[in-house]
């Protein structure tokens, strides 16, 4: 799995490469984003492949794959990887911008071409048709016995989102990682 983060990574850096130029210093940035200390548990402890690793790589190919200058290149990478990534459970919202994505791309380059309508009228077909695909009959089954969709509380997400942010600092739920947490999300 930690060659899955560094093929990530080095996907990270060439898509920073495309989008912006030349790489500089401070884009050792990125490999530490993706190489992080914080998901040692999860390439070393317990390793899942699903929870981490194969939809870090999949989002990060699925960035990578917008950049690819030939239309037909371009579209079957997204459609394939746009169902892969839906299908890891935590790429879901890839299959949800997938179709908004298709046709802001159309309109800004391939408006007028026929065989551009084509291949995004294609595109655009099966990348709604495999979020349709998941979302058929789909049962929520969580696996803990108190989950819940909603908290009773609205301030819980504000202190969730604060926690997150104390994570970085402090460990813990006590009084003083929710008042660095709130600190950080007032920013």
């Amino acid at each position: 799995m930690c060659s899955v983060v560094a093929i990530a990574a080095a996907c990270a850096l060439l898509l920073k490469k495309r989008l912006f130029g030349a790489i500089t210093t401070w884009d050792i940035g990125n490999p530490i984003l993706y190489l992080t200390a914080a998901q040692h548990e999860s390439l070393f402890m317990t390793s899942d492949p699903a929870h981490g690793p194969l939809p870090l790589l999949l989002v990060t190919l699925y960035s990578l794959s917008w950049t690819v200058r030939d239309v037909v290149i371009r579209y079957a990478l997204v459609i394939v990887l746009n169902f892969l990534t839906i299908y890891t459970g935590f790429g879901l919202f890839i299959g949800l911008i997938t179709p908004p994505l298709l046709v802001l791309d159309y309109r800004a380059n391939l408006s007028g071409n026929v065989k551009g309508r084509l291949y995004f009228v294609s595109a655009f077909v099966i990348s709604s048709a495999s979020l349709a695909s998941l979302l058929y009959n789909y049962k929520l089954q969580p696996a803990v016995n108190c989950f819940g969709l909603q908290h009773q509380s609205p301030i819980r997400y504000f202190w969730y989102v604060g926690l997150m942010y104390a994570n970085l600092w402090i460990k813990g739920v006590a009084v003083i990682p929710r008042l660095i947490g709130s600190g950080c999300c007032g920013r």
